[in-house]
């Protein structure tokens, strides 16, 4: 299922997201872009998996790439929010 996170850095970048475990293809193919929200500084991503943890990265050229910076983890669901958000379904 997917959903909405959101990263909050300096406004401007070219943010991005990998799921982990990291794949062994090309590093760019499953990198999901971080849309900020006009200058605020507030990134969102369309996450696909709730249960994998993805890595954010500063894209610091044209394309992704296993140098660019690491900055962050958005964590996968717990099973106590799955639970939570099918409670009384």
């Amino acid at each position: 299922m997917a959903r909405t996170d959101y990263h909050y850095d300096t406004s401007g970048l070219t943010l991005y997201a990998k799921p982990v475990p990291l794949t062994t293809g090309t590093w760019a193919a499953d990198a999901i872009t971080g849309t900020e929200n006009g200058t605020t500084g507030s990134y969102a991503f369309t996450l696909t998996d709730d249960n994998a943890d993805y890595w954010i990265y500063q894209r610091l050229t044209g394309t992704p790439l296993v140098t660019d910076t690491f900055l962050g983890v958005f964590p996968k669901l717990s099973l106590a929010y799955h639970l939570s958000k099918n409670r009384g379904s």
